[in-house]
């Protein structure tokens, strides 16, 4: 199964990241607060994601990073 980050495009990924470093978005990242960045259809994925990560240790700062890297690869 493809990551759900994979599946984002990577403008949704850099306004993401940007939301998640300035604190508009932050943990639990539920669904509803996604869908201002990203498709409806992936918001609940992408939200199972990212509060996995930020309950595995990861910063949201450490995750904004992590996004902005994603979108410079695709």
């Amino acid at each position: 199964m493809k990551d759900p980050l994979l599946s984002l495009a990577p403008s949704e990924l850099r306004a993401l990241a940007t939301s998640v470093r300035k604190g508009r978005v932050s943990a639990p990242y539920s669904a509803l607060s996604l869908q201002r960045m990203v498709q409806d259809d992936a918001a609940e994925s992408v939200s199972s994601k990212l509060s996995f990560l930020s309950t595995s240790g990861m910063s949201s700062e450490a995750l904004a990073a992590c996004l902005e890297l994603v979108a410079d690869a695709l």
